[in-house]
C-alpha cells in the first residue's frame, strides 16, 4: 500500500493546520476557519488522488512508501471585511525526501533562529524580497500570538509561508494572503 498513514488522517492534518494559519496569523472566526478547512478537506481529494497516480507511474514496481505528502504554491487569502478566508490548493506530490526547498533564510515562525533542517512546524522563508512581508509576520507572531511557538500543535506538519508569494500585514489592509508549501511526513522526515 502506498501510504502508511491513513489518506483521511493526512488530510485532517493539513485542514488543522489551515485552520491555525486562518484563526492565528489571519484572525478569521473559528466557525470561518473550519468552514474553509472542511472545503480545503473535500476539494483536495482529487489532488491526492492525482498524486497518487503519478507516484506510483514514477516508481513502477518499485515498493516503498514515500517519506510524505507535500501541497506546493497554497495560497491562503483572506478578505477581513467578509471574515471569509479561501484556499488555493496548488500541487500535491508524495516525495522520497523531506526538503524545505528554501529561496532564502528560513525561520521559525517566531523569527528566534535559522532553521537548516526539516522539523514540524510554522517557518518562514524570506525569499529574495520577501524580508519585509518576513519581518511583518514574526513581529505580528510575537505581539499577538505568543503561545505560536511550544503552544501549537502542528501535528508533524512542516508549513513553510513563503514570504515572496505572500502579502501579508498583520491585519493593516482588508485582504491579505499567504503563500506557502506544506510537507506532511509518514513518519519522522528523512
Amino acid at each position: 500500500m502506498l501510504l502508511a498513514d491513513d489518506l483521511g488522517a493526512l488530510i485532517r492534518r493539513a485542514s488543522i493546520n489551515l485552520h491555525l494559519l486562518a484563526t492565528r496569523l489571519f484572525k478569521v472566526s473559528e466557525a470561518r476557519s473550519l468552514e474553509m478547512a472542511r472545503d480545503f478537506a473535500e476539494n483536495c481529494l482529487d489532488e491526492v488522488r492525482l498524486a497518487i497516480m503519478l507516484y506510483v507511474r514514477q516508481r513502477g514496481t518499485e515498493l516503498g512508501v514515500p517519506a510524505g505528502l507535500a501541497f506546493s504554491r497554497m495560497k491562503l487569502r483572506v478578505d477581513h471585511n467578509a471574515g471569509k478566508p479561501t484556499i488555493d490548493l496548488g500541487d500535491a506530490l508524495f516525495v522520497d525526501k523531506i526538503d524545505l526547498k528554501p529561496t532564502g533564510v528560513v525561520f521559525d515562525i517566531r523569527g528566534s533562529g535559522a532553521v537548516h533542517k526539516p522539523a514540524p512546524g510554522v517557518f518562514v522563508d524570506i525569499g529574495e524580497h520577501g524580508a519585509a512581508i518576513a519581518n511583518t509576520l514574526i513581529e505580528t507572531v510575537r505581539r499577538d500570538v505568543p503561545s505560536f511557538d511550544g503552544g501549537v500543535n502542528t501535528e508533524g506538519v512542516i508549513v513553510v509561508i513563503r514570504a515572496d508569494r505572500s502579502d501579508y500585514s498583520g491585519g493593516k489592509r482588508n485582504e491579505e494572503s499567504l503563500g506557502f508549501d506544506m510537507i506532511i511526513p509518514f513518519a519522522t522526515p528523512r
